[in-house]
Parts: C-alpha cells; structure tokens; sequence
C-alpha cells in the first residue's frame, strides 16, 4: 500500500501547477522592504511600495538615486565595496540611525545585502526594540549553555528532544518540532516541546506535499525562515525592473510565502511560525519548525543564534551519521577484504566460496535471506522463497533493463507474483553481471515488515478533484490523527548497503573475468592442441593412403602402356578414376582442414587471364566431349588481360565450379564469363574486381536448398543427384578461398533449367607487362650440367612397391636407377659412388629424408652439391618449404603422374 497514491513525478508536476514559484513570488513580508540596486551605476531600479515606513521616503523620491544618496555615505561606502567583490559577503548587516528614518514610525532598520541575477538587493527590516547589537556577549553565553545542554543527551532521540525543548525556551514559542524527512520526502516529527493545552505531534507523520519540493529546495539555501503573522499583507514592489524579469528573492529573510502554505498554517491554527534548516550529508535531513498560536516576531540577533544552533546541530548529525557509517564501513571492509582474498587465492571456486560465506552476505546488506544464481546453478541460504520462485523471479528480473544493481523495498507492487511468497518477503537486492556468456547473480531477500504510520491527517485530503479527472493539490484542513497499516514492504536499503552491494558486484566481477581469462587462455592451448592433433592426424593419413595410391596410379599408368585389349583398358581406367577420386576427397579433406587453421597462403603473382582460362577449358574439353557439351567461355572487352593475384587458387575455385557444372549438366552447355565488377567501387586504374560466373543448363537447384550448397559434407538430396559422386567439401572450400581472397560467392538457379554459380575477386594490374618468370625456380639452385648421357639416379624409398614403382618409370625413361630402403643406407651410397640425382623420401625409418639430405649437405662442404628431390606423401602446408629447408633442390608430392616425374627430371638433368 502506497502512503500517497502519486507517483514522484507526478507530484513534482501538482507542486509546479499549485504552488506559485517561491523563489520569484513577487513580494514580501511588511516587515521588511528592499531596494534592487543596478549593479554597475548603483542608481535604486525597483523598491517596495512600504519603503516610506523604513526610510521615510516615498517610491518616487528614491526610484533613480544613487545608492548613496539614500543610505549616506558611510553605509553606501561600504555597500560599495562588498558590490565591487561580490560573494565576499553578501549578507553584510547594518543598522541605519534614526536620523536617516525620517517620518518612519521605527528609529532602528537593519539592512543587509544580497547578490542575485543581474541586480543586487538591499534587504531592510525593521527593530522594534532598542536591542544593543553589541552585546555579542550574551549571545555567546546563550549559545554556549545552549548547546551544552544540547550536547548531554545519551542518544540521538535525547539529542532532538533536548534541541526543541532548548529553542522553545530561547524564542518562546507555543511548539517546536524536529522534523524529519524519508527517502520520499515524507516527513515525521521525531522530537517536540510544545505548549500542555496544544495537541501533541510527536511520531506523527506528514506527506510530502505538505512541505513541497520547491519550498525543500530552498531551504538549502537560506537562513532561518520568519512568518511573523500568517495573515499579513503582501507587499509589492515598484519600478523600472518589475514588469520585465522578475527579481530572484531566494536569500532574503523577508521574501513573500506561497498562497498555499499561509492557509495551510492557518489550518493548523497557527498565527507565527520560524523553520530552520537541518542539512545533512546528503542534502535537506529535515527542520527545527516553530509555530506560535499569535503573530510574533523574532529578532534578527536571536534568528542568528537560532542559525548558529542549525548550523551547530547539522553539524552534529553529520558527525553522528559519519560515525555511524564509519562503524557499518568497517564491517563491510572486513567482510569484502575476506571475500576478496578467498577470491583472489581460489578464482576458480567462486561457487564454494560463495556458499561458504552466505552468513557475510547476508550481514553485508543486513539481509535475511540470500540466493546465488551462477549460470544454471542456484544456491540459497536463510529466508528465501522456495527454489521454483527464485528462478521465476530470477527470469523476471533478467527482463529488468538488464540492470547491474536492482533493489526494491515494495517488491510486490513491482512483481505481484511475490504476494504468494512465504515466508514473507518486503524487498529484494540484486547485482548481476554476465561474463562470457555466463550469467552471475545474487539475490538479498528482506522480509515484509508490517507497520502503523500514525499521519498528522489522511494524506490524501491533500488532493481536491477541480475537473473530472484533473487533481490539484490544496492545503489540509484536518490534522486529526489518522493511521495506515502498511503492508507487503521491507525496510528501505540504506546507500551504505547498496555500496556495499555494488562494490561485491566489482570484486566477482574480476574474479569472473580472471576465471574467464585463464579458462579462454586454456581453451586456447586445447584448441591449438587439438588442431595440432587435428593436423598431425591428416599428415599421417595423407601419408599413409598417399603412398600405396602412389604405387596404385603408378602402376595403372604403366599397364596403359602396354599391351591391352579393350576390356583390360577400361579396368585400368577404372582404377585410375577409383584413385583419382579418393586422392581427390583426400585433397578437399586437407585443404578444408587448411583453410579452417589459417594455413591456406595466398601466392600472388602475374597471370594472363586468357591463357589461364583456355587452359582450363582445354583441360575440361574431354570431359564435356564425352557427354557431348558444348564447352565456352567470354572475356568483356573491358577486362585487363595482365592480371596480379592468387592464380592457383583462382584456377582451383573455377576448376571445382567447372567440374561440377559438367557433372550435373546431361544436355546443352557450359559456359564461363568473366566481367568487371561494377558494383565495386575498388576498380581503379591499379585494382579491378573481377565477377566470374559458371553458367550450366543443368538439373537446377530449388529455392530452399541453394543456401546449403556451400556447407561442409552437404549435397543436394534429390533423386536426380543421388547417382553423381562427391564429398559435399568442394563449394565450401570454394567459399573459404573466395572470402580468403576478399570477394563474395553466390548462386542463382531455376530447377529443371540450371544454375549460374558465381564469385568476385579483388585482383591487381601491373604498372608494365614483363617476362614472367617461374616463381618455382626463384629459389632453387641452378641444375648440375652433368657430362654422362645415362645420368645415374639413386631412389630412397622405404615401401617396396614404391622403389618398384620408380624404377621401372625410370627405367621406361631410359634412366639407369638404384634403390635403397632408408637415408641412413642413402648416405652410405653416396659415399661409395656418386649420382647425379637422388629422388628422397620424406618418410622411413631409420633415418628419415630430411636428415640425411642435411648430413648429405654436411659432408660435401661447398666442394660438391648432389641433387637432392624430395618425395612426400605429406600435403599440409609447410611441407615444401620443409623441404628446401632441409637441404633439398625441389619437392614431389605423392602420388604424382608420369609427366610429374619427367618434369622434374627434365629440370635437372
């Protein structure tokens, strides 16, 4: 249940309709008067229309004078030089003699100086006794044995008891209240001396609206504020200013009172009254009020000494909520330093240390009840609701904003689900944080607390309806006791303790991230773990099905050179396609795995595109004559024919583009473009995005599955794909090296009609077309010129079939060739006889080919070079550059065809 049924907001918004702007009202009390003085010729612009009654003059006779003239020339001198420094005092006291009175009916005026906006006030106000301003004396013992007697409390309720009852008796006034103000401005009387035939007001409460935000604001900044009769008369003012900028009146003593506020004193019986502000460290902590059942007027030295005693007394409370604080800091320091260290020794135990310390957590916020939400998990601990209530409250607070620090002392107002709760719950805390996709939480629980507030009046007579459905507030007529039962809140959390909160959040918040880091740093090491394994495995693998598909496809293309009738000719090609195809998954296998390690190196260098594109036609012309295609290609016209840029992977995407087109077109064409990119806006006189599209007139792919094309081990499934072979690894392999490469690939297709398969790339042009050079033989050693027309060769090679395989190749060449198992039997050979090539393997036992070839190079100095080819069956990234590492002229991958090996050998013999 809501103490006053408006939001803040909307209060705020009833107090700017209702209450005129104080600050700026427009008048003042008849007890004072003022004069507004331009603050460079100092001349009097604007006075109050009582000023006769102060100094004897009327408005006209002052209105343009100099200051001077008006105050004389002692009192003017030095109104003069406070103007000409402001802020060094603006509230500078003085008394006018009689003399300067004239016909006003008081010989004393005390006058005091105010700086505001654009002008400055003289504030006069006049004394009704003959009071001799110099016995500060007096003053001083009064306020002395003042706050002495003050000061002898035991407690704090003692300590605001003895203030009232003190001044009461200093001023004389019918009640004196202590009043405090809540976290919504509410007010209580918390401390009253007051007069034994007046209604007592002590404990009683009062809402907001009854001390408005506009009156609360400025109570933080003027002195003790004097109503010496409700019922007076306002008193305005004359003069050039008045009708242009109204004049800021917020410092004087004498300013005008809201409309509202008289009636309402006047509702309380109450004829004179006197607040003094209380500030405390967070502002406006509450008021000493003073009413008094007849007008009466309290003097200005006796308003000091009231001012001295808010001072004094603010500064007291201050004290006593700092040390207050001090003593709850402390407990929270001990119990964060706890955590914190606990934290900071065993990060990777959040969750037992937490559960350890739930009895700290709850004495950290003075809860009752605790729950610790870490990711999935949920402790609780004291007085909570059950387990399928926190986690509903849970999900509910994650809707929240996603807020780091959430609390609430009425929580059922906020989330109604927590009205069936049991035990009770009032209020809740929560900090949260997410790290990682992991979300930590914890939830403070405080208990419903039930309560009677026993109001000065029902708060709500504060409300009158003025239209149907328009309220306005208005002042209180009754003061009678009322009293709320209010339910279903907690009691509120203090700053300390949301502090305290937020700075737990902080401390879980690096320790979360440090176990984030180091469970990310291990992540890491495991990944690269296990993509080293991933990659050790696939070297091996290669290696392992690469060498006896060596010997396979070696041995198939002897038998195509002998003698064979056409039955034997189509199984030798049988097997030669059965290899080809699993050397070709083997490939896709290792170049994805490439790819997805960041392995794949892009080697750019100069091209003709033309040629490189009849090249692959030509390459290609077999296979679509044999399914009688028709096979094309177009080059625009504007598309540079010198290019710069990865050719080989640009040569491989279009060959697996090519390749499947051919596939899965039975009938009509297959046809390449090639165009610029206009899209792009890199094209430039040195940069060109090309566009290369594959354009078939076959099977068509449908609408909901051309997104999946480019997915790892995916085909098509249809009944017109099932009998094409394939890995489903080629278009993403593609999609790999086209975004490897910088450009986009897409498709477009109309089933039953065909597809058109494209992809960009991003290439450079040459300043000068140059003679190109074989990059290959950039960094090889120039070939041995031997002297011998039959070159002797040595083959080290530790599987039989292999040395088989190389010898009779070599031998159908016309080369005479030795085998040897191992590099350790290699290097024996060698030191026995000489040979002007050795074909290594990479991979035996023994002595494997990278070591001999380094203990080969060892041994021959700068004297000799053997010619060194190494032979792998390895295919991962690196392995070539092992090889010229290792001391060797040149690199064979297995298993390589028949016109690999005359290649090489034509290179370096």
């Amino acid at each position: 249940m809501k103490s006053f049924p408006l939001s803040t907001a909307e209060l705020r918004n009833l107090e700017s309709e209702t209450y005129e702007p104080l600050h700026t009202i427009g008048h003042v009390q008849p007890h004072g008067a003022i004069l507004a003085i331009h603050p460079t010729d100092l001349t009097i612009e604007v006075v109050s229309q009582n000023i006769q009654e102060f100094l004897g003059r009327s408005p006209e006779a002052i209105l343009g004078q100099p200051l001077v003239a008006v105050v004389g020339e002692d009192i003017g001198e030095r109104l003069e030089q406070a103007i000409a420094k402001p802020g060094s005092n603006s509230a500078l006291p003085f008394v006018l003699p009689s003399t300067f009175a004239g016909d006003a009916p008081y010989s004393m005026v005390l006058g005091s100086l105010h700086q505001t906006e654009g002008v400055w006030l003289l504030e006069l106000e006049r004394v009704t006794t003959t009071h001799n301003f110099s016995q500060s004396n007096l003053f001083y013992t009064q306020a002395n044995h003042l706050i002495g007697r003050i000061n002898q409390a035991a407690d704090l309720s003692d300590f605001f008891q003895n203030v009232a009852r003190e001044i009461r008796d200093l001023i004389q006034f019918d009640r004196v209240m202590v009043y405090r103000f809540d976290g919504s401005f509410n007010g209580q009387v918390v401390a009253e001396s007051v007069r034994d035939d007046w209604e007592p007001y002590l404990g009683l409460h009062y809402p907001a609206a009854d001390i408005p935000m506009l009156a609360r604001t400025l109570f933080m900044n003027t002195r003790p504020r004097l109503i010496p009769h409700v019922a007076y008369k306002p008193v305005s003012f004359v003069g050039t200013k008045v009708t242009s900028v109204p004049i800021d009146l917020t410092t004087l003593s004498t300013r005008g009172v809201s409309s509202c506020h008289l009636e309402y004193l006047q509702n309380m019986g109450v004829a004179a009254s006197m607040s003094i502000p209380l500030i405390g460290q967070d502002g406006l902590w509450g008021l000493i009020a003073c009413h008094h059942g007849s007008p009466c007027a309290v003097e200005y030295p006796m308003r000091n000494l009231c001012e001295l005693v808010g001072r004094l007394i603010s500064l007291e409370l201050v004290v006593r909520e700092e040390q207050e604080a001090e003593r709850y800091r402390k407990q929270i320091q001990q119990i964060e330093e706890a955590l914190r260290q606990e934290l900071a020794q065993h990060p990777h135990q959040i969750e037992r240390i937490l559960q350890h310390n739930q009895q700290s957590l709850l004495e950290l916020v003075k809860a009752q009840g605790i729950a610790i939400v870490l990711g999935q998990r949920l402790m609780l601990g004291g007085e909570t609701p059950t387990r399928e209530q926190v986690e509903a409250l849970r999900d509910w607070l994650g809707e929240q904003d996603g807020q780091p620090l959430f609390y609430s002392d009425r929580l059922v107002e906020e989330y109604p689900e927590a009205a069936f709760y049991q035990p009770q719950v009032g209020g809740i805390l929560t900090i949260s944080m997410d790290v990682q996709s992991r979300s930590y939480r914890v939830i403070w629980f405080r208990p419903e607390q039930s309560y009677t507030v026993r109001w000065g009046g029902d708060p709500k007579l504060s409300l009158q309806a003025v239209a149907e459905g328009e309220l306005r507030l208005r002042p209180r007529t009754s003061f009678a006791l009322w009293q709320e039962q209010v339910q279903g809140r907690s009691l509120p959390w203090q700053a300390m303790e949301l502090k305290a909160a937020q700075e737990l959040r902080y401390s879980l918040l690096i320790t979360a991230l440090e176990v984030s880091q180091t469970e990310l740093r291990e992540a890491a090491i495991q990944a690269e773990q296990a993509n080293q394994a991933k990659s050790d495995f696939l070297a091996n693998m290669s290696h392992e099905i690469r060498t006896p598909m060596n010997a396979i496809l070696g041995f198939t293309q002897l038998l195509e050179t002998t003698t064979l009738d056409a039955e034997q000719q189509g199984y030798v090609q049988s097997i030669t396609r059965g290899g080809e195809n699993l050397l070709a998954i083997i490939n896709d296998i290792l170049d994805l795995s490439k790819l997805e390690a960041g392995e794949l190196r892009l080697n750019a260098r100069e091209f003709f595109l033309t040629e490189m594109i009849q090249d692959l036609i030509q390459f290609f012309q077999p296979q679509a004559v044999a399914k009688e295609l028709i096979i094309a290609f177009s080059i625009a016209p504007d598309v540079p024919p010198h290019l710069i840029g990865p050719v080989d992977r640009l040569r491989q995407v279009l060959t697996n583009l090519i390749g499947n087109a051919i596939k899965f077109t039975d009938e009509g064409m297959v046809v390449l473009r090639v165009e610029r990119n206009l899209e792009n806006p890199q094209n430039s006189l040195s940069a060109v995005t090309l566009r290369f599209s594959v354009r078939d007139t076959g099977i068509g792919i449908q609408p909901e599955d051309q997104a999946k094309i480019f997915e790892a081990f995916t085909q098509v499934e249809t009944s017109a794909t099932r009998q094409y072979e394939g890995t489903g690894l080629g278009l993403t392999i593609c999609r790999k090296i086209v975004h490897l490469m910088g450009g986009t690939i897409g498709v477009e297709s109309v089933l039953g009609r065909g597809s058109t398969l494209w992809f960009t790339v991003p290439l450079e042009q040459p300043k000068a077309v140059e003679a190109t050079v074989d990059p290959l033989a950039l960094n090889l050693p120039s070939p041995v010129i031997v002297s011998n027309a039959h070159p002797r060769i040595l083959v080290v090679e530790d599987t039989v079939q292999n040395q088989t395989l190389l010898l009779s190749m070599l031998g159908r060449l016309g080369y005479q060739a030795e085998a040897v198992s191992n590099g350790q039997e290699a290097l024996d050979r060698l030191a026995e006889c000489s040979y002007d090539l050795v074909l290594m393997d990479c991979q035996m036992p023994v002595l494997n080919g990278y070591e001999a070839t380094q203990k080969l190079r060892y041994r021959e100095g700068s004297a000799t070079h053997t010619t060194v080819v190494g032979v792998t069956a390895y295919a991962m990234t690196g392995d070539r550059e092992k090889c010229l590492a290792s001391g060797m002229d040149d690199y064979l991958s297995k298993p390589f065809r028949l016109k690999d090996l005359v290649s090489i050998l034509e290179r370096w013999l």
